[in-house]
């Protein structure tokens, strides 16, 4: 296998990972310390823990739990789009586009906890 940067699912997430981080510069200064920094981290791990799980892909126990840890991060950053929606720091356009790439990534991920011995 190559390295972890050729993974299609961490293509998308740091995809993305850019995507919110853009589009967070645009929420009140008020939601700096909430909303903006948390979907940013919730995103941001999902790479980060790709790069660190992929890494160790070999220790089957470790790989998975770490794959699980990523589905909770996705999951968090869905629940952190859903309330920069509904507190109307989004479009709808903008919201359906992010919330469906989490999606898909969600589906990847899922795919990869399936079928771990496709990425060792």
């Amino acid at each position: 296998m190559g390295r972890y940067q050729d993974l299609f699912v961490y293509q998308k997430a740091l995809q993305l990972t850019l995507l919110i981080y853009e589009e967070s510069k645009t929420f009140p200064r008020e939601d700096i310390m909430g909303i903006t920094s948390q979907i940013r981290r919730s995103s941001a791990a999902v790479c980060a823990i790709l790069a660190e799980s992929y890494g160790r892909r070999r220790q089957e126990k470790y790989y998975l739990y770490k794959l699980h840890e990523i589905a909770g991060e996705n999951a968090e950053t869905q629940v952190w789009l859903d309330l920069a929606w509904k507190l109307n720091r989004m479009t709808d356009i903008t919201y359906h586009a992010l919330s469906d790439a989490n999606q898909e990534i969600g589906r990847l991920i899922r795919h990869m906890i399936n079928h771990p011995e496709q990425f060792s």
